[in-house]
């Protein structure tokens, strides 16, 4: 069968509150990693994309109506509550959160218990299971933010000490302005696999899928989406 008698649609989502660089607008067109990968996934397997951009509920509920067909940029773990789960395809981009402090004050222990009775900058609603445990009894106190631009100002700001952040984030927004948004890379705090989340009823096109990620890894396309908007 050729590819294109197998091609389709997908409606896909992107959650709008997704952080450069995987997914923003800029002059009215979505971009980012998320969106140059899905497009280079389409052009490997032959498909066509409907795009959506939602807020995050609507993501959510979406999928779960059969609205969406597929969810771009996801971990199983971040959605395991779903009534839907869904199925995943293999990972295409693994992401990094790192602790980060203001130039030159990177400390030299960082063990969970050495941050007890400080304060930590987070993305608000991100989980971080290594100190989830500390900020839920109060001996780490968790500070939650809603952007990362905001995050990184703060943290130069001296309004905490430390923050954990995603590495590819902190090398975008250190690219965008150095002297406002750089901070030090500590240690990893954790490794996430980024996958699609396909609804059930596109079960039949996730080898396809799969066929077109291994591509771009071996031909060096996902690389350089990569390199392109972090590097």
């Amino acid at each position: 069968m050729s590819v294109a008698a197998k091609s389709e649609t997908f409606r896909i989502a992107y959650y709008d509150g997704g952080d450069a660089p995987f997914v923003y607008t800029t002059a009215g067109k979505v971009t980012g990693i998320f969106p140059e990968v899905m497009s280079a996934i389409a052009h490997q397997s032959g498909d066509q994309l409907e795009e959506q951009v939602l807020p995050i509920k609507r993501v959510l509920q979406a999928f779960e109506m059969g609205i969406t067909d597929i969810e771009v940029g996801v971990n199983p773990k971040w959605r395991s509550t779903s009534s839907v789960p869904g199925l995943y395809s293999d990972p295409f981009v693994t992401v990094n959160d790192i602790l980060c402090y203001r130039p030159g004050e990177r400390r030299k222990h960082e063990s969970v218990t050495s941050f007890k009775g400080e304060t930590i900058g987070v993305i608000a609603n991100y989980s971080h299971p290594e100190f989830d445990a500390s900020f839920a009894n109060g001996s780490i106190k968790r500070a939650d933010i809603y952007t990362n631009p905001s995050l990184l100002t703060m943290l130069k700001a001296n309004r905490f000490n430390q923050i954990i952040i995603s590495q590819y984030v902190k090398q975008y927004w250190t690219k965008v302005d150095a002297g406002k948004y750089n901070c030090e890379e500590g240690r990893y705090v954790q490794s996430s696999d980024i996958m699609l989340r396909v609804h059930p009823s596109k079960a039949h096109a996730l080898p396809r899928l799969n066929a077109a990620i291994e591509a771009l890894k071996k031909n060096g396309e996902l690389n350089a989406i990569l390199k392109r908007n972090v590097n």
